[in-house]
This record gives structure tokens, sequence and C-alpha cells, in this order.
């Protein structure tokens, strides 16, 4: 689909991600391969599962190990890993176990695993699986495929600006591209960097340091988000909910909603009173919806709306196109500031929702 709503490939895939360098990785009759704009398979289905070309290669899982191929569907990096992720920054970030626990007493080897194990784990991957490898150790590959640094890290996170996050003995740290440690592990929590700032959290409150392990933003919100177009939303300490700060620490915006997501494209989606809003970088409504809307703008549109009556919507708040086929979804669902009455709808809870958007797929988690 295009930004017009216009179908340029139609449906026939059991799932599709976007596209990267000129290929989308897509999945049918439980086997990933890639396409081309024109909805041409490059590169047959043959994959069990496989991730998009970030960089110049992709990470592609055949049977129990992760490898990555070139665009012509070479392999570059043989099946090796128990997980694999994509290029950022040049580096993609590896992952191998020998052995995996699954609830309280259930083991297995990377032979015999079930096969949704052999992913990067992430807190959703955790919480859904009870598992968690047991002698983890995480590395990078460099552009050509070689180890840029040795598999060693017992956990790890991508790259950002530069650093990445890593936990040891309880305490987060951050290393370089070089594997040199340039923040000694001393915090309780810490995340990517972005706009030159991470997140962090010391003494169980979090502020915002700099790429020295300087504390910018003093610690003293419960929760904090990555910087964004200039302002950064926080939770305040005493309850009063949600608000936005600029890179002085500065509140730009009052703590007042009860949930608050980055800005992009000029605007931010808030909770508040039991509604979805989207506000400027002054904290001017541009409108709110009866449907279920956290997700930013990203080429001039953003989603609305509950599965499966979703829809792509501009910012002059008119319907572009249907999520899916057979959404129903109307222009009457969508308030403009000025029209907007005093009544309130329930919304659909959800912990997680990928997006699919035009260019771009984003991944949003609740803050905590």
């Amino acid at each position: 689909m295009d930004k017009t709503g216009k179908i340029i490939i139609e449906p026939q895939f059991d799932y599709e991600g976007d596209f990267f360098r000129g290929v989308a990785r897509v999945l049918k009759d439980d086997k990933w391969g890639y396409i081309d704009a024109k909805g041409r398979v490059k590169i047959p289905f043959q994959f069990d599962d496989a991730l998009d070309f970030i960089g110049e290669l992709a990470p592609v899982r055949v049977g129990r190990k992760w490898g990555y191929i070139d665009l012509t569907g070479r392999w570059i990096v043989s099946p090796q890993f128990q997980g694999a992720g994509e290029y950022f920054e040049g580096l993609a970030r590896v992952l191998l176990w020998t052995q995996i626990q699954c609830g309280e007493a259930k083991f297995y080897t990377n032979e015999d695993a079930p096969d949704y194990v052999y992913v990067l784990p992430t807190m959703e991957t955790i919480l859904t699986s009870h598992c968690y490898p047991v002698d983890a150790k995480y590395g990078f590959l460099d552009k050509s495929g070689k180890f840029a640094i040795e598999p060693q890290a017992k956990s790890i996170e991508d790259f950002s600006e530069g650093l990445a996050a890593f936990f040891v003995d309880g305490k987060y740290g951050y290393m370089d591209v070089h594997g040199k440690v340039v923040i000694a592990p001393q915090l309780e929590r810490a995340e990517n960097f972005s706009e030159g700032m991470a997140q962090a959290k010391l003494n169980d409150k979090w502020g915002y340091i700099n790429k020295s392990g300087d504390w910018v933003i003093e610690p003293k919100f419960s929760y904090v988000g990555g910087f964004s177009e200039g302002l950064a939303r926080v939770e305040s300490v005493n309850g009063e909910g949600w608000g936005y700060i600029d890179k002085t620490g500065k509140m730009i915006i009052k703590p007042q909603y009860e949930e608050a997501w980055d800005f992009s494209e000029g605007l931010a989606p808030v909770w508040k009173n039991e509604q979805w809003i989207y506000i400027d970088k002054s904290g001017r409504e541009a409108f709110r919806t009866k449907k279920d809307a956290r997700w930013g703008f990203s080429d001039g549109l953003t989603v609305i709306g509950d599965y499966p009556d979703k829809v792509y919507i501009d910012k002059a708040v008119k319907v572009v196109a249907q999520y899916e086929a057979g959404s129903q979804f109307s222009n009457n669902e969508l308030l403009p500031r000025q029209e907007q009455p005093n009544n309130s709808f329930n919304r659909s809870a959800k912990s997680l929702d990928v997006i699919h958007k035009i260019g771009c797929l984003i991944q949003y988690f609740p803050p905590g």
C-alpha cells in the first residue's frame, strides 16, 4: 500500500515486514522469504524465521540456528547462533547458549529446545515462554560477518549512539564498539542513548546520564522515556502522572496524563480521562479519538483503532486506508479539537502491539 491507500501488492501472505534495501520479509506456508516492491520473490521461501535487511545482511533461522544472508540470499555467516539480531550502527548482536531453563525445573540443550526459544530474549519473550538461557554469551558481528566483539557478555543491548548497555553482577554499565567499558557498572537500570542522553535508574528513581556517565538530569522520576524531538516523557513520583521535560530537565508539559508516549513529527499520543489525545509540543490538543491510539506518526500517517477495525489516518484527521481488509471505521470516530464532546469511552487493554506502517515497523512497550 502507498501513502494514498492504493494497494500495490495484493494481500497474499500470512505475515509481512516492511521494505528495507528494496526487499521485505514475508511468511507463506510456514516459511519465510523476501519479495521486492513489485511483489516478486527475490529470496525463496526457505527459512523458519527471518528479520529485516536493516543492514547489508539479514538474520535468518534454519532449524535451531541463526545465520546471516546477503541480498542475493547467499549465506555470509553460516547458521550457528541460538539468537541473532539486525544490524544497528554497523553491528549485529548474536547469542550463544548450550542450555536453557523453562519454568522452575525444565531444562533443554541447544539441540532439543522448542523452536520459540531461539530468539534474542526480551522481557516479553521471557514472560510468555518462561524460558531464559542458563549460560548466555552475547557478542557482535561487523558488516563482513566477522566478530567485532567476541561472545562473552551475559546480557547486553544493541548499540545506540556508539554505546551499548550491559549487565553484570547486578549492575548496568556501558561499553563502546570495541568492547571497552566506558561507564562502569553502577546503575540499577540503563537504557539506550537517544539525542545524547540515556535513561538510567539509581536508588529506585530515574534520570538521565551523558556518555561520560555523569548525571545531566538527576534521578527523581518514577519512570522516564527516551528523548525524541527534544522532549522526553517522565512520570512524577508523587502520583500526578506523566508529563514532558526538555534536555535541561525543565518541565515543559506538566504531569497530568495516565499514559504518555514519545513525540514523532510534532505530535504525541497521551491517555487522560479515558480518552486518547494527540498533543503538540506546547501541550495543545490536536485531536482525540474514540478508538485505541498510542502510536506515533511516520511519513504523515499513524494507526488508530481496535483490532480488527484499525485504519491509517493523516494529520488532517482523515482516514487514508484500512489497516486490514474488512476494517469498519469512519471519520466520525475521529474528533478534531474544536468538536470534542465531554463524553468518555473505553479502550482495550493491551500490553504490546505491533504496528505496520508505510515504510516503518514500530514496536511500542508500555512504560514501566
